[in-house]
């Protein structure tokens, strides 16, 4: 009985570490934090992938969506940080 407890709690722990592992961003500065951020956010992982998305666009619908890039990059952010849509004025929660 006590060996599948143990084997649990480990299989736990090492979940909770990896859930924490992930960021956006460079190391330091992973999320934006004020206000002063909300027009060059940091960039990480999430917004490499939606720039790659921004690139598979056609070129009439990349032109009206590159103006408002900062934007963009804060909505791939925005779902995991609940201060974003106050500090950015973001015109929605999202999931958050």
């Amino acid at each position: 009985m006590q060996r599948p407890l143990a084997f649990g709690c480990l299989i736990t722990m090492g979940l909770h570490v990896t859930l924490f592992a992930w960021n956006n961003g460079q190391s330091g500065n992973t999320t934006t934090t004020s206000k002063a951020e909300c027009s060059d956010p940091p960039y990480g992982t999430h917004d490499w992938i939606a720039d790659q998305a921004i690139e598979m666009l056609p070129d009439d619908e990349k032109e009206w969506l590159l103006p408002h890039r900062a934007i963009y990059l804060i909505g791939t952010e925005a779902p995991d940080h609940k201060l974003i849509p106050t500090l950015c004025g973001v015109p929605h929660r999202g999931w958050v």
